[in-house]
């Protein structure tokens, strides 16, 4: 009796790792699309991403200096486009850029000037 539990136990476990070989496997992630932020700006800004009506916050990057933030997914999903929002902390005025739109891998540049509405975007 012993005996035939064991043959059973060693063909169910012959049969979940026969499936589990024969699974397709995952599709591979796409390359997260990275974003980096060179700040010439007297002031600290808050980044923001902005898509359908929904803010998300990327961060902060000091005056005067370079950062590098990943993009989320909600934002560089394919197809469709989305704006950064570069918002002066104990400033006024705030920089939003035209819709961009990006493939997995790539890298947006945005560069704050010390005028803000001098700020650009370059994808690249």
């Amino acid at each position: 009796m012993l005996n035939r539990w064991v043959r059973r136990g060693v063909t169910l476990s012959a049969a979940v790792v026969g499936l589990a070989a024969a699974a397709p496997a995952p599709a591979p992630m796409p390359d997260p699309v990275s974003l980096t932020v060179t700040n010439n700006n007297f002031y600290d800004m808050h980044i923001y991403g902005w898509r359908d009506g929904v803010y998300q916050s990327l961060g902060v990057v000091n005056s005067f200096s370079t950062e590098k933030v990943s993009v989320p997914e909600f934002l560089a999903a394919p197809g469709a486009d989305f704006r950064l929002i570069a918002d002066p902390i104990g400033g006024s005025g705030v920089y939003a850029s035209a819709p961009i739109v990006v493939s997995p891998g790539q890298t947006v540049e945005l560069r704050i000037e010390n005028s803000i509405g001098l700020s650009s975007v370059v994808v690249r």
